[in-house]
């Protein structure tokens, strides 16, 4: 116990981890308290940690499973969207995974898949100015699409359940429900508020400390490490 104590403290240190994750309001809901009063970490968090941990070594099987494979091109399928840098449509991709689909295991599971860089966009905001998209190849779409079809039934349950956006089985319908209630209690303030550029900005050490505290499959990890560093190319360069 000492000994994994030791070795979180000194993982959080580098981005202070310690400053901004305590009373994290995303992961109150299903996780004691992570530091007691005393500042040091909650022996009881560092079991619950270690024990997912345990419970998550071999995740990268269940992403590359043709199943699980076969589940994520059909969800990108239906979201539609344009080719990526390589040029390859949702439709070609796949016909080429009804041939191939072995060899996009292959690659996962040595790990020697490299994904390509994002094609990024310009498109114009409602209130002037202009926003950045980035669309990756269908191909890695599919990849990061597989791998968010493991990590989210771990994941979500731990979220607030005042969060709404991009989670399964929750809708604007039923924010809109539960502000209706805040109301009601006299609660009449609200804040609206669009955080620039979030996602160019995620602290990718914080995000990758957070999920090994909970994953404990290591070859998922690095997977995960290595599509949050693919670059992007914006007029052709």
């Amino acid at each position: 116990m000492k000994k994994d104590r030791k070795q979180l403290k000194n993982q959080m240190k580098p981005a202070g981890q310690e400053e901004c994750f305590h009373g994290n309001d995303l992961f109150a809901v299903a996780t004691p308290v992570w530091f007691q009063s005393s500042g040091k970490v909650n022996p009881e968090w560092l079991s619950i940690c270690r024990e997912e941990r345990d419970q998550t070594t071999n995740l990268l099987e269940q992403v590359i499973s043709f199943r699980n494979l076969q589940k994520a091109y059909k969800q990108v399928r239906s979201n539609g969207g344009s080719a990526g840098v390589d040029k390859m449509s949702v439709q070609d991709f796949g016909d080429w995974f009804a041939e191939h689909y072995q060899d996009l295991q292959m690659e996962l599971q040595q790990e020697v898949y490299e994904p390509q860089a994002v094609k990024g966009i310009q498109i114009p905001k409602p209130k002037g100015g202009f926003r950045q998209l980035g669309i990756p190849t269908v191909k890695d779409r599919v990849v990061q699409q597989a791998i968010g079809q493991v990590l989210q039934p771990i994941f979500d349950p731990k979220f607030s359940p005042n969060s709404y956006g991009f989670r399964p089985k929750r809708n604007a319908h039923q924010a809109l429900r539960q502000a209706c209630k805040f109301v009601k209690l006299g609660k009449t303030k609200a804040v609206d508020l669009d955080l620039a550029k979030f996602f160019d900005e995620v602290n990718h050490q914080r995000l990758m400390w957070l999920l090994s505290t909970r994953i404990g499959d290591k070859q998922l990890l690095r997977l995960i490490l290595k599509i949050l560093k693919t670059d992007i190319l914006t007029d052709g360069l």
